[in-house]
C-alpha cells in the first residue's frame, strides 16, 4: 500500500488495518518515497 504523509494524519485508523492484515505500507511526501512501515511479528497477547 502506498500513502502519503497527509494520509497518514487523517486516514491513520485505515493504514493501522492494512498493517493488521500484514500489508507493508511506503510512506511518501510530496510524492517521493520517504520510508516503509512494515508489520511486527504477531506477540500473543497475556492477561
Amino acid at each position: 500500500m502506498k500513502t502519503s504523509v497527509m494520509d497518514l494524519r487523517y486516514r491513520t485508523k485505515e493504514i493501522l488495518r492494512a498493517l493488521d492484515a500484514r500489508q507493508e505500507i511506503t510512506l511518501t511526501h510530496r510524492g517521493t518515497e520517504k520510508g516503509k512501515i512494515i508489520p511486527t511479528e504477531a506477540k500473543p497477547r497475556s492477561c
